[in-house]
């Protein structure tokens, strides 16, 4: 590297590695309870950044995290919500692309509760 190079590391690629997570592709959120070392191992280790780490934090993380929360819950209270037949089983992620982008179109259908 050169001074003024920029370095980028796949987030995706830590949170993915077998050599850190056991079935990494399985979603399994007991690896992170206090008998597996708890979340705190991990995010000391920088093997879980959600939001980043260090001094660079995101600053507006918990306001985010707030935001989420309150969107899902209106629309899982208002919304009943299925995966369209036009997406596979188990679609994959592409390997062309730096973010969590699948190779086709994930849809979902959402039907307004009465």
């Amino acid at each position: 590297m050169h001074k003024g190079d920029v370095a980028l590391i796949s987030i995706y690629s830590i949170h993915h590695d077998p050599d850190y997570y056991s079935h990494p592709e399985t979603f399994n959120p007991e690896r992170f309870d206090a008998e597996h070392g708890g979340i705190k191992e991990f995010k000391e280790k920088s093997l879980l950044i959600p939001f980043g780490s260090g001094p660079r934090i995101c600053l507006g993380m918990k306001w985010a995290k707030l935001m989420i929360k309150t969107a899902l819950v209106e629309i899982i209270k208002n919304f009943s919500i299925t995966v369209n037949d036009q997406v596979p089983n188990n679609p994959k992620i592409s390997a062309k692309e730096f973010m969590n982008l699948t190779e086709c179109k994930l849809l979902l259908n959402f039907e307004k509760i009465k």
